[in-house]
């Protein structure tokens, strides 16, 4: 089964290896770069130095460290340039992609996980799919979780039945098994997984991507052109 179909007709969910790793490298470099504007990260020099230092910092000033990476315009670009073979199999080489990436970081002391969700809710397209990586290895209980679209959907049918709404009956189970990924993976989902994090107790922070694509043939539904903007991959 190829990628597309596995993502349309198998569990919703794949992992894809970078064909341009050296971009998720200058990646590093850029956001090493725009994290030392924070003076307590001034010194940084190592994603592994930066994931220590995140780890000491408040919640506040994890987010001050959040907003300032706002500048890092390009992100989305290198993200499906780093993976472009995999983006081109799947949606073709013009593409509709998300603005602005998201740069997650999860601390083991902070309560920063991400709750239990899929991207359909938001009123994405469900042309559109989510690319998620690692700025590092991830080896950890600090990744992110998914569950196949086949349980997701039976899990919100029940839901329905039970006129509930995904709950703390979710949040709370045992059926969350976190991702690892070597640097240099991604897994790519459809709108209709549902995932998530959880908390976890290593001393480093997991600094994660998300960026969302689709194809130009497709429209963009209630995400327009504020969210995404066309873009020629070659």
């Amino acid at each position: 089964m190829g990628i597309l179909e596995e993502i349309v007709f198998g569990k919703g969910y794949i992992v894809i290896q970078a064909n341009n790793i050296e971009i998720l490298e200058d990646i590093q470099d850029q956001l090493i770069g725009f994290a030392s504007d924070h003076k307590k990260l001034e010194e940084v020099l190592s994603i592994g130095d930066l994931r220590k230092r995140l780890g000491k910092l408040s919640s506040n000033e994890v987010n001050d460290v959040v907003l300032s990476l706002i500048s890092f315009s390009d992100l989305s670009s290198m993200l499906v340039r780093a993976f472009s073979d995999s983006v081109m199999e799947l949606v073709g080489e013009s593409i509709y992609l998300q603005r602005r990436s998201h740069i997650i970081f999860n601390s083991g002391f902070l309560d920063n996980t991400v709750s239990a969700h899929i991207d359909g809710m938001s009123g994405i397209s469900p042309f559109s799919l989510i690319l998620w990586t690692g700025s590092h290895d991830i080896d950890d209980d600090s990744g992110i979780w998914l569950w196949d679209q086949e349980k997701t959907m039976k899990y919100f049918q029940e839901q329905g039945k039970n006129k509930a709404g995904a709950g703390e009956n979710v949040l709370n189970t045992d059926e969350k098994k976190p991702l690892k990924l070597k640097f240099g993976e991604a897994v790519v989902f459809n709108p209709f997984v549902l995932h998530g994090s959880i908390a976890h107790q290593n001393p480093l922070s997991r600094i994660g991507f998300s960026c969302r694509f689709q194809s130009r043939k497709h429209p963009l539904f209630i995400r327009n052109s504020e969210f995404y903007y066309p873009y020629q991959l070659q």
